[in-house]
C-alpha cells in the first residue's frame, strides 16, 4: 500500500517538473491577416507564436485540413527578433507559421485559419482567420503584364522604342539607366510605360530600368521592376 502511494507521488511530481509542465504554453501574438492577392504573384498566410517550441501549424482552407505540396508550401522558422505581417518588430522566442503559395496565388482566394500546438499537446488560442481575396477595380495591384526583352541590340543612330505595359490603381513609374562603363546610375529619365530613345549611340550601352509601385494592396503596396540590356553596335 505504501509503495503504491510512493508511485503515484513520484508520478505526479515527475509531470509536474516535466520540462513540458515547466514552459508556458504557446501564445499567438499575431494572429492571421487577411490580404488581397495580386494575380499571377505568390500569396501568402502567416501566424506568429511565442513560447518554447517546435510547433506543429495545421492550416485549413474553407474548413479543410491542408497539406504542404508544390503548389502551397507549409513551413515554419523561429528567430529572436521578427518582424510580423503587420510590420511590427518583436522580440523574444517567436516562430512564424507560414502558408506560401509560389505562384498564381489568386487561384487560393479563401478563407484561412490556423491550429498551433507544442510538444506537450498544448493548443494556441488562434481567434482569426485569414480571407485571401482578389483585388477590386478600386484597389489594383501595381502589376506588369508584358516585360521588356532581357536584351535589346540596336544599331548606332536607331531610334529605340522601349515598351512595359502595366496595370493597376494610381500606379508610379520612373526610369534609370545604369551605365555599366562608368557603374552610374541616372534615375528618373522619364515615366510611363514607353521610353524612347533616338539617335542612340554606343556611349548609351548598359541597363533601362522601369520600376513600378502603388500603395494596394495595404499595408505594404505593391512594387515590379523590369529591365533590358542595351547593345548599341
Amino acid at each position: 500500500m505504501t509503495s503504491n502511494i510512493k508511485t503515484h507521488l513520484l508520478a505526479a511530481f515527475a509531470a509536474l517538473v516535466s520540462p513540458s509542465a515547466l514552459v508556458a504554453a504557446p501564445v499567438v501574438i499575431e494572429q492571421p491577416l487577411s490580404a488581397v492577392v495580386s494575380v499571377s504573384s505568390p500569396g501568402w498566410v502567416t501566424c506568429l507564436v511565442q513560447g518554447a517550441g517546435p510547433f506543429q501549424f495545421v492550416w485549413q482552407k474553407d474548413g479543410v485540413n491542408l497539406s504542404s505540396s508544390a503548389s502551397a508550401l507549409i513551413y515554419s522558422f523561429t528567430a529572436s527578433s521578427i518582424t510580423g505581417s503587420s510590420g511590427t518588430p518583436y522580440t523574444g522566442t517567436n516562430t512564424m507559421g507560414v502558408l506560401y503559395f509560389p505562384a498564381e496565388a489568386e487561384a487560393e482566394a479563401g478563407i484561412y485559419q490556423v491550429t498551433v500546438t507544442d510538444v506537450g499537446s498544448r493548443t494556441a488560442t488562434v481567434s482569426g482567420t485569414a480571407t485571401l481575396s482578389l483585388p477590386n477595380a478600386a484597389s489594383e495591384p501595381a502589376r506588369f503584364t508584358s516585360r521588356l526583352a532581357i536584351t535589346t541590340s540596336v544599331n548606332a543612330g536607331d531610334t529605340v522604342t522601349l515598351t512595359a505595359p502595366y496595370a493597376g490603381t494610381s500606379v508610379t513609374s520612373s526610369w534609370s539607366f545604369y551605365d555599366a562603363a562608368t557603374r552610374t546610375i541616372q534615375s528618373n529619365i522619364g515615366s510611363g510605360p514607353t521610353l524612347t530613345l533616338s539617335n542612340v549611340q554606343p556611349s548609351q550601352n548598359g541597363f533601362y530600368i522601369l520600376r513600378i509601385s502603388n500603395a494596394f494592396p495595404a499595408p505594404w503596396g505593391s512594387r515590379g521592376t523590369t529591365y533590358t540590356a542595351l547593345s548599341v553596335k
